[in-house]
């Protein structure tokens, strides 16, 4: 009020408004603690989750990788190298039979393969 302004204030009063602001600034800065706190396990739980989807997408992307190269090495253990026999006429080859299939490097080749 206007007449207090010029009076000193009380030693008791000056001591209880000091513990009140004192006690109003912890608990602002508590609450702002627990937000902070709160914000914190927001970011963490967003981040855990991107973890694991940056994981999933790494496993993914390896698994497709792995089958690939057993699909081209599958592929590769069957297919034998040089041409097939397309007239019967010609040689002493059967019909679809590998050109090569008489020569020593394609029976080393058959028999490591196997």
């Amino acid at each position: 009020t206007g007449k207090d302004l010029g009076k000193p204030q009380n030693p008791a009063k000056q001591l209880k408004q000091t513990v009140s602001d004192i006690k109003h600034e912890v608990q602002s800065q508590l609450q702002q603690s627990r937000q902070t706190g709160a914000r914190i396990q927001r970011i963490a739980k967003r981040l855990k989750k991107l973890h694991i989807n940056g994981l999933n997408n790494a496993i993914n992307s390896a698994t497709v990788v792995a089958v690939l190269i057993a699909t081209i090495a599958f592929a590769a253990i069957f297919t034998i190298p040089g041409q097939y026999e397309e007239d019967r006429t010609k040689g002493t080859l059967l019909l679809g039979q590998a050109r090569i299939a008489n020569r020593a490097p394609f029976l080393v080749f058959f028999i490591f393969d196997s």
